[in-house]
């Protein structure tokens, strides 16, 4: 865990450790979430949703003990430069787009791909998966797809295995089982070096993610069409249906009296939506964008209290713009 907390710092970095700790285990308020945004650690927001606040301080503790970070005026960073070879396998997570329904998505698409296999064998063999949850998804998939499915699967995960890394396509490859090929287990094929905790969770996720964000380029797809329903719930419900209503043309003020909520509520859903949309339609809610042009670059660091004394500006349009800008930056 040492080295996985010392990954997540930048030279700049100043983070408070009970936001930290809220970003790592997956708490999930507007608050947590932005903050995340904005110190580049939304892709491991709720990497841990077991990790104890108590764990973590213990972690947090040992590495100030060791003086590997530094805590001044409530704010840890780096006490010294860190490199860790591993930290390569945090490119491709994206625990915020994919964490909640990982294990189900991937499951449920190892199990497909046996039951593709076999179709028209007239062989016996052990199902993977014996849960309805799995069985019935897979049932009525192979009863509307049947004849085309198996060729149609296929060529579909060689498409998606040539654009991912080397590296990342021969791990999931080898995790599938089926006509005479007996899958492994994700932690026989990790490197020596990274099977414990919790870089083996890192590596594992590096691989099934970036694979979940290949297939999400392909809405065609056969495996896409299977899986969009789980993907789909990797997202906050309730804000995908205030997305709904505001796509649908509604005010803000209609929004909160159909779904019933408080203007914070809605907001939340409002800022959360812009996270996870690259779409985003941001000019329907910043009104101000010349006066917001004037905002600092790094005004997420200021206190909202602060930027309303200088800017006439709601609180959703000065974090709408500050989401803005930064995607911005990135692209």
């Amino acid at each position: 865990m040492d080295t996985f907390i010392l990954s997540l710092f930048s030279k700049e970095d100043k983070l408070k450790p009970s936001t930290f700790y809220q970003v790592l285990s997956g708490k999930r308020t507007s608050s947590v979430l932005t903050y995340a945004f904005f110190h580049n650690l939304l892709h491991v927001s709720g990497i841990f949703p077991q990790l104890t606040e108590a764990d973590f301080n213990k972690v947090i503790q040992q590495l100030k003990k060791d003086q590997l970070l530094v805590e001044s005026e409530g704010f840890l960073s780096l006490n010294q430069e860190f490199t860790c070879e591993a930290k390569h396998y945090l490119t491709d997570v994206d625990f915020f787009k994919y964490g909640r329904k990982e294990a189900e998505i991937w499951r449920s698409i190892q199990f497909l791909v046996q039951v593709a296999s076999y179709l028209d064998r007239h062989q016996p063999y052990v199902p993977l998966e014996s849960s309805p949850f799995y069985t019935e998804r897979v049932r009525q998939f192979v009863h509307q797809y049947r004849k085309e499915m198996k060729e149609t699967i296929y060529q579909e995960l060689v498409t998606i295995f040539s654009q991912l890394p080397a590296e990342k396509a021969n791990l999931l490859a080898q995790t599938f089982t089926g006509f005479e090929q007996n899958g492994v287990v994700f932690f026989q094929l990790l490197p020596a070096d990274i099977q414990q905790f919790p870089w083996s969770v890192v590596a594992m996720s590096s691989a099934t993610h970036a694979f979940f964000k290949e297939i999400s380029q392909q809405p065609t797809f056969l495996l896409y069409q299977f899986i969009k329903p789980l993907l789909a719930q990797n997202i906050n419900i309730s804000m995908l249906k205030t997305r709904k209503l505001f796509k649908q043309g509604y005010n803000f003020e209609e929004v909160m009296q159909i779904r019933h909520l408080k203007q914070g509520t809605i907001q939340d859903h409002v800022i959360e939506w812009a996270l996870v949309a690259e779409d985003f339609p941001f000019e329907q809610f910043i009104t101000n964008q010349t006066s917001l042009a004037t905002l600092p670059d790094d005004s997420w660091n200021f206190r909202y209290k602060e930027l309303v004394e200088q800017y006439d500006v709601s609180f959703l349009e000065i974090r709408l713009y500050q989401i803005w800008r930064k995607k911005t930056a990135w692209s």
